[in-house]
């Protein structure tokens, strides 16, 4: 398994070795995680595509704006 979300503990699990090896694929994996968070955090599960989309961007807005540590680490894997 590559990554899991763990709803009761609000923990992202992450394969180490897949982050480590660095590029989109890391990138990938934990913008995943992250969405299966905003999913259960925004209680998504019945909701209309227009309300999902919405809530992605303010969750993906939210998330970088708060996480500098990660805005950077994205920047680094993807741009660098």
């Amino acid at each position: 398994q590559q990554g899991s979300y763990a709803s009761r503990e609000q923990k992202i699990y992450l394969d180490k070795s897949l982050i480590e090896e660095g590029g989109a694929r890391g990138v990938s994996l934990i913008l995943h995680e992250t969405y299966h968070c905003c999913w259960y955090v925004f209680n998504l599960d019945k909701a209309e595509e227009e309300r999902a989309v919405d809530s992605f961007a303010n969750f993906t807005t939210e998330l970088l704006r708060r996480n500098k540590q990660l805005r950077n680490w994205i920047n680094q894997e993807l741009c660098d």
